[in-house]
């Protein structure tokens, strides 16, 4: 197990540092095929828009929910999003997206690790679902994974987030 972090910036090459050394040093450790999932929370002004409409489309939606996910959303709503339960599944795809709250300064800061991924030539994919515990989380979140780009299943490698609330 090995840990990476940046200490002391807040600009959005730190993230895209971390991605390429992660992936770096997975390439020399024999794995193939690797691609990232990538998500923005924002800052702590556009987690808390994303988490009053997340709490208020699942309450609405509370009778759908199975009752492993209602204990869930009385816990923390990002639970939700992440358990694999059907029903749960089918309820995230039109539960609000994190892209869809972030303020200004917040999108610029994803647009902006996003170029520098892809100036590198590095493969990503955008996952609305994929989030980070809401407590110390701001801004990105992001999975490595090994296997093909389209599988649900492809191993998760690697995990990154960014925790300015901290």
């Amino acid at each position: 197990k090995l840990g990476l972090e940046i200490i002391g910036s807040d600009k959005s090459v730190s993230e895209a540092t971390l991605i390429k050394t992660s992936l770096e040093i997975l390439k020399h450790e024999g794995y193939e095929k690797l691609f990232v999932t990538i998500n923005s929370l924002g800052d702590r002004e556009s987690l808390l828009r994303l988490t009053r409409e997340l709490t208020i489309y699942y309450r609405k939606h509370i009778n759908d929910l199975p009752p492993p996910c209602r204990q869930l959303l009385k816990k923390d709503v990002f639970e939700v999003l992440l358990y694999p339960h059907e029903k749960c599944l089918l309820l995230r795809e039109d539960a609000p997206k994190p892209m869809n709250y972030l303020n200004e300064l917040s999108r610029e800061h994803f647009r902006e690790v996003l170029e520098f991924l892809e100036r590198m030539d590095i493969q990503y994919e955008i996952v609305s679902s994929l989030v980070g515990n809401r407590k110390y989380t701001t801004h990105v979140v992001f999975e490595i994974k090994s296997g093909e780009f389209t599988d649900p299943k492809a191993e998760i490698l690697a995990r990154g987030i960014r925790y300015n609330g901290m």
